[in-house]
């Protein structure tokens, strides 16, 4: 139900034009009087719940904040964590003898697999007296012709 002694907007523009022209009567200066202090009223209260909403989104932006910091250090706590793992297992991993299989620990291509010149997998020494290595070989390239 709506009150009847709210003046609206329109009807306080009327009066306040009356007014200025001095044609108002004395219970329309009443009601102006009485329609602007209302205003006043509903505009401090508007500004009230303006400053209050402003407030609480000010409020959660900083608990946003302290949030996303917090899942930082949490992630960063992780990382961490990962990265001490990640070092115990490297360290456990070189504690553990090494047996590298038998051709790969001993694979180094020759000169020709250098120069592509295509030849089958061979033993060969890198330097005389040195231990075999082996060459895995490289597929001959197909000359191209015009």
């Amino acid at each position: 139900m709506t009150d009847t002694r709210t003046v609206t907007r329109d009807q306080l523009l009327h009066l306040a034009d009356r007014a200025r022209r001095g044609v108002a009567l004395p219970a329309e200066l009443d009601q102006l009087a009485s329609g602007i202090t209302e205003l006043g009223q509903r505009l401090f209260v508007a500004a009230t719940l303006a400053a209050d909403e402003r407030d609480r989104a000010y409020a959660a932006e900083r608990r946003a904040e302290k949030a996303e910091a917090a899942i930082e250090r949490v992630r960063a706590w992780a990382d961490e964590d990962l990265r001490y793992n990640d070092r115990v297992d490297l360290l456990y991993a070189l504690d553990q003898p090494q047996q590298p299989a038998e051709d790969e620990a001993r694979q180094l291509p020759c000169s020709l697999w250098l120069l592509s010149n295509g030849h089958v997998p061979h033993r060969w020494q890198p330097q005389p007296g040195m231990a075999d290595v082996l060459c895995p070989g490289a597929p001959r390239k197909a000359v191209a012709t015009q």
